[in-house]
């Protein structure tokens, strides 16, 4: 049942008070996972000034003396612009799209963090006033959605940063109002959830527990001078929570969710670390949470020379800037985050620059150098990629991944791979999906193209998928020295294969060798397949892939007189007529196969 009464008139603190005493209620049933006493108080040593959350006025000082360095200078501009954008834009609704108020919370979150931040860098009035019918605009919502507690989240950290980075030009009428709509449609509706099926993302260990988690901490931070008793309270929840998706990134930093939602869970995940520790001067330990320190890495090391990601699970190709890699730059001292995000934003000419990359700047990082190994694996989230170079915006980028069936946002892709060169993705994966389609994120998620078995770079047996609860880790790796990766894929078919390991190796730095060692329990129908928006022009065991002037060599090594199709065996282009509007399958398809396989295919520019 819902712990708190709501739409009913009493001040405040009176239902705040109510919905305490009836959370507290339910404080032993609770199982914390960590150790927290319910009664602690968190905000003891809290900065009791606004602004706190994020930004203070330690931090605002410097950043108006950051502005003369150049990336920061030329990022503030870029703001700049982009604020006379919003200026004359329209003011937020409520509109729900596809059960989501998402892009509402999400711009929301966009247009006030950028002109509350610049606000207080030029005391520009015109970006004051818009900011503060934006807050008018969103406390009058009926509700943040707490049906979809996404929507809640990221619209009670928008409301938050506007209240907080702007308390001082408020006045006590707008502060109060704004201040209540956080408590009743942020802070309330979250302490509710922890204790009802509507807040299962508390209990989970994906991106929405750290989303949800984050985005509320901030309402929390907020109005904790005036709430503390609430505060105090999400905080001791919140953090007893937090810990389980934090212990995902052991043992060196991986998500099995994928590179896109790497990016909202760890930007979230920051914004909860950085609130309490310009709020409270405490991270109560997150920071040290193992692999944490190393999430940076995944980022760069799944990020080829074309800026493409190894987009597998539901992400897609596109790296968006990530302003968190600077505040993990400068938590662990790690300098190639730094600049990795440097250099990312400056290939996109700045698109996705928000007002957190010049808060978390830190020009010092820019100084320093630190060479990185060309190759890495991420073991338990089984992903590992292999490259040539990381200065040649042309260098052979592979990644490759095992991993689980069953993960979050996860496909059934076990084996698959991507494959980019001369500034080029060739070996390509579809990413994913429409969320809105019916059953996507239900019983009928693998009925979909994009996240079959055939729509990825792997083996499909008989136009089956593979088995959706197998998991397959990386057997062996060698980072350096020829370097390759195997993967143990038998649990990905058990009903029709003994064993099978793949094999991917990067052959004198200049060549990839894909291999297949399948030993069959019966005669099955093996396809390879490899997935590519290019023109591709046949020849028996040889492949040629074309595209804007760059061409890609395919061979095949293994088994002799085999050779390659296009979109489908014996002409039948089976689910592949789904797939997306130019993308072709280049296949090797092997019939009747009851005896040991061995299929390898030599890949070169």
């Amino acid at each position: 049942m819902g712990l708190c009464i709501r739409n009913i008139s009493l001040p405040l603190l009176s239902l705040a008070t109510i919905c305490l005493s009836l959370l507290t209620l339910y404080a032993n049933s609770q199982t914390p996972t960590r150790n927290i006493n319910q009664t602690d108080n968190f905000l003891g040593n809290m900065n009791t000034q606004h602004p706190r959350l994020y930004l203070t006025a330690t931090s605002l000082r410097t950043l108006k003396s950051n502005l003369s360095n150049q990336y920061v200078k030329s990022w503030y501009n870029k703001l700049e612009n982009d604020a006379e954008s919003i200026l004359v834009g329209p003011l937020s609704k409520y509109d729900v799209v596809g059960g989501r108020l998402l892009n509402t919370s999400r711009d929301a979150l966009w247009k006030i963090s950028t002109l509350a931040g610049l606000y207080n860098l030029d005391h520009d009035s015109r970006k004051l006033d818009w900011v503060r019918r934006e807050l008018q605009a969103i406390v009058q919502f009926p509700d943040w959605h707490p049906q979809h507690f996404l929507d809640t989240a990221e619209m009670t950290n928008a409301v938050s940063i506007g209240y907080d980075w702007l308390y001082n030009y408020l006045s006590s009428e707008e502060r109060i109002k704004i201040r209540e709509s956080i408590v009743s449609k942020g802070l309330i509706p979250a302490l509710d959830a922890y204790n009802t099926s509507v807040g299962w993302w508390s209990r989970d260990s994906n991106n929405w527990n750290l989303v949800c988690n984050g985005g509320i901490l901030s309402g929390a931070i907020a109005v904790a001078d005036q709430e503390p008793v609430l505060a105090n309270t999400f905080i001791s929840k919140s953090l007893a929570s937090l810990k389980k998706p934090m212990s995902s990134f052991a043992p060196d930093g991986g998500w099995i969710e994928g590179p896109t939602y790497w990016s909202y869970a760890t930007l979230y995940n920051t914004y909860y670390i950085a609130a309490l520790k310009t709020a409270l001067q405490n991270d109560f330990g997150l920071i040290g949470i193992t692999g944490f320190n190393q999430t940076g890495f995944f980022r760069i090391y799944t990020t080829g020379p074309t800026n493409l990601q190894f987009n597998f699970a539901d992400a897609w190709e596109g790296t968006d800037p990530a302003p968190q890699m600077f505040w993990l730059a400068t938590t662990f001292n790690q300098p190639r985050y730094q600049v990795h995000e440097v250099n990312l934003l400056a290939s996109k000419k700045l698109r996705g620059l928000n007002i957190f990359h010049l808060l978390w700047f830190t020009p010092s990082l820019m100084e320093k150098t630190m060479d990185l190994p060309l190759n890495r694996v991420f073991s338990k989230v089984a992903v590992a990629s292999l490259r040539n170079s990381w200065q040649d915006p042309n260098a052979i980028f592979l990644g490759a991944k095992g991993g689980n069936n069953n993960a979050s946002h996860g496909h059934l892709d076990l084996g698959s791979f991507i494959l980019d060169a001369q500034g080029i993705r060739w070996a390509s994966d579809p990413g994913a999906g429409d969320y809105n389609l019916p059953g996507y994120f239900g019983k009928d998620r693998f009925t979909y193209f994009p996240t079959s078995t055939i729509a990825h770079n792997t083996i499909s047996i008989d136009d089956k998928n593979q088995n959706e609860q197998a998991q397959a880790p990386i057997s062996d790796y060698t980072g350096e020295i020829n370097p390759r990766i195997v993967i143990n894929l038998k649990e990905a078919y058990p009903q029709d294969l003994q064993s099978y390991y793949r094999t991917f190796k990067l052959i004198g730095q200049q060549q990839v060798m894909v291999q297949d060692d399948i030993i069959p329990l019966k005669s099955v129908n093996l396809v390879w397949h490899f997935h590519t928006y290019s023109k591709a022009l046949l020849s028996n065991e040889f492949a040629q892939l074309q595209f804007k002037n760059k061409t890609l060599h395919l061979k095949i090594i293994s088994p002799a007189n085999s050779k390659f199709s296009l979109n489908g065996c014996n002409g039948k282009a089976s689910l592949f007529s789904l797939a997306p509007a130019n993308m072709q399958d280049l296949r090797i398809c092997l019939p009747n196969q009851s005896s040991p396989a061995k299929i390898a295919v030599l890949i070169a520019p």
